[in-house]
């Protein structure tokens, strides 16, 4: 059985790997857990305030982790939503798209599209 604290350091090394992505592709430099969302508390792992675009890196999806119980998608969801409704391109990405390259990829395509 996975703990709670295995999925978060999983989660923590995806993001950091995926912060070395951009980097190396040398874009603009993302806040970190920024809270995006009028009055609400959640989180995005990274953003773009200025042209309104996030990544959420979802950890742990082949797991029972928080983002697989059905807690966990419906939070998900709702956070997808409220980004969407305020404007947001909000990428949602796993751990295969960020070692893949796949994340990095959505990320500079969506900040052509905002240009």
């Amino acid at each position: 059985m996975t703990s709670r604290l295995e999925n978060l350091s999983m989660t923590s090394r995806l993001e950091n790997l995926l912060e070395q992505h951009i980097r190396a592709y040398k874009l603009p430099k993302p806040e970190r857990n920024y809270k995006g969302i009028k009055n609400r508390r959640l989180e995005f792992d990274f953003a773009w305030p200025a042209i309104k675009i996030a990544v959420e890196v979802q950890g742990g999806v082949w797991k029972k982790g928080g983002h697989t119980s059905g807690k966990g998608v419906t939070r998900d969801c709702e956070k997808m939503c409220l980004a969407q409704l305020e404007g947001w391109i909000l990428l949602p990405v796993t751990g295969d798209h960020v070692k893949e390259g796949k994340a990095i990829d959505w990320i500079v395509e969506a900040m052509h599209i905002r240009k």
